[in-house]
């Protein structure tokens, strides 16, 4: 409307940095999912050779509570750096070839610190710009309701920006967050328990299905992005959790998976919009023990999780069925584009057509557990049959 200028209020920031999600560690997936981005744009760049020259690195110093994550990949401009700090939610990335496209996941420390930096250097430049941005002073501003500032302005408050000489040649992105308020982002444990499910890290070696399943995925022309991810003082390389020999939920039953198969999705052309693999335990009637963080069918879109393990619950005709199983479905093609909170897709034609063929598939999954469960049920009859036999056969022999 002529004349009328909207007034962003300060709260949003709150909504952005601790409201939007339910898990802290999200701030992990946010800078990750940058990380990996900017990865691909300096591969494109010839910055780096090939993504296994990208490096992303997380150090977590639980004594002086605080968090540093650091890239190798292009590092911003001198030139750009308040155009990045200041373009809030309003990201220039290609929504269809990035990972991160709303511009919204680099503020999401602020809600759990009392100082985020962002250090930078782009490769060609001898400089390194330092933001700063005053978490503590945020929280203070946000909670006195007397200041009726908008968004822009309290940003620009709480932000110091300052140069350094730094190498020329030298390229990277830190992220530092100062004196954390959130213990679960400094306990390295749950750290890499959730990135090893969340992130674009590689299978664990120990998963011997992994090479069947890329070689699957390759057979249809489908990528799956991994990237060098370490965790902490000794750089402990990051991997999927998922291995072969596991226990269930009841009496802590080995489990062991035997095999794998598929999940291709067509939409109504015959084109593919998702592909995916599961474990086939033999043990496949008992749910998986919940110490097992690798439990259940997760959703993937370029390799990096969508929601939670307990995502696909609903799509099952119980919603338990989904703890018997291990397996990740990825999501190709434009159509989906993760919602903001990035528990699922915003609604379309092509997600619709999707849910309606989870539905259906996971009803041939949810039948292969009750024969499972028959399977079971007949042979342990057979075995007490065999039982009772040899005890009634002794009997007849010592009488």
């Amino acid at each position: 409307m002529k004349g009328f200028t909207p007034h962003i209020g300060k709260n949003v920031i709150e909504t952005l940095t601790l409201g939007m999600y339910e898990n802290a560690h999200f701030i992990y997936r946010e800078y990750v999912q940058n990380s990996a981005d900017q990865i691909d744009i300096a591969v494109e760049k010839g910055i780096l050779n090939t993504k296994n020259d990208g490096q992303i690195s997380i150090s977590i110093d639980k004594e002086n509570k605080s968090i540093g994550i650091e890239d190798n990949a292009t590092g911003i401009k001198s030139s750009e750096v308040l155009q990045f700090l200041g373009d809030v939610a309003n990201s220039q990335k290609d929504r269809n070839k990035r990972k991160g496209f709303r511009g919204i996941g680099r503020l999401g420390g602020l809600g759990y610190c009392e100082t985020l930096i962002f250090e930078t250097s782009y490769q060609g430049e001898s400089t390194k710009s330092v933001i700063t941005l005053n978490a503590k002073q945020l929280k203070k501003i946000i909670e006195d309701r007397s200041l009726n500032m908008d968004a822009a302005t309290v940003i620009s408050t709480i932000t110091r920006l300052e140069k350094e000489d730094e190498i020329k040649n030298d390229h990277y992105f830190r992220v530092k967050l100062i004196n954390v308020t959130n213990n679960e982002l400094l306990d390295v444990i749950s750290v890499k328990n959730y990135l090893s499910m969340v992130a674009p890290v590689p299978f664990n070696e120990g998963f011997t299905f992994s090479k069947k399943i890329h070689e699957y995925f390759k057979k249809n022309n489908i990528r799956i992005e991994e990237y060098d991810i370490s965790l902490s003082l000794n750089n402990e390389k990051l991997y999927k959790a998922y291995k072969i020999n596991i226990h269930s939920k009841t009496g802590f039953k080995p489990v062991k998976v035997i095999d794998i198969d598929f999940f291709k999705f067509l939409d109504n052309e015959n084109k593919l919009i998702a592909l995916g693999w599961y474990g086939i335990t033999d043990l496949l009637n008992y749910i998986i023990h919940q110490d097992h963080i690798e439990r259940g069918i997760r959703i993937r879109k370029d390799n990096i999780q969508i929601g939670s393990n307990d995502t696909l619950n609903s799509f099952f005709k119980e919603d338990r069925f989904n703890h018997h199983f291990i397996g990740e479905i990825y999501v190709i093609g434009d159509a989906f584009i993760p919602n903001a909170r990035r528990d699922f897709f915003n609604d379309n034609k092509t997600v619709k057509l999707f849910q309606s063929q989870l539905e259906f598939e996971f009803i041939n999954l949810h039948k292969l557990s009750h024969i499972s469960s028959s399977i079971h049920t007949n042979i342990s009859k057979v075995e007490k049959y065999y039982h009772e036999q040899e005890i009634f056969e002794g009997k007849i022999f010592e009488d």
